[in-house]
């Protein structure tokens, strides 16, 4: 159980990174991601279906400049885990009905975190403002080794 978790939080963490990292290549979509959550659980098609259900909302916000929007990257496979989960012992619409609300929640979790990261990477670069207005390569290089781990 606790490997299985485990799996699937790396699983979150790699498509959480196509986001705003690399390779964003699009499998970060719900319907692509709670797939993969599914399958990873035995049940694609039910992971499909949260996946879709999930790419509605997601299509109603547009991720660019500075708005705010949920993080589905890491959010769809979970929730596609979860329907599959919950079909297994009983129905796809009752799964479902927990998977999509569920997805949703961890989703606006994400976007906050997105926020929180973006604040902090501008804390960092704010500390090293001198060296940045320097020119220094090493600070720059330390900056996004740095963002990119937090990432």
């Amino acid at each position: 159980m606790i490997v299985d978790v485990l799996v699937l939080a790396l699983l979150g963490a790699i498509l959480g990174l196509d986001i705003v990292s690399f390779p964003q290549a699009q499998i970060s979509r719900p319907i692509v991601s709670a797939t993969l959550g599914g399958a990873f659980m035995g049940d694609a098609g039910v992971g499909m279906l949260c996946g879709v259900l999930l790419e509605l909302f997601a299509h109603e916000t547009l991720p660019f400049g500075a708005s705010r929007y949920p993080e589905w990257g890491s959010s769809s496979p979970v929730a596609g885990a979860a329907a599959a989960a919950g079909a297994a012992v009983g129905n796809v619409p009752m799964s479902l009905l927990f998977a999509v609300p569920f997805g949703l929640l961890v989703a606006s979790f994400g976007g906050w975190s997105m926020v929180q990261l973006r604040q902090l990477n501008a804390r960092m670069a704010r500390k090293r403002l001198d060296a940045l207005a320097r020119g220094s390569a090493r600070t720059v290089a330390g900056l996004q080794v740095a963002g990119g781990a937090a990432d």
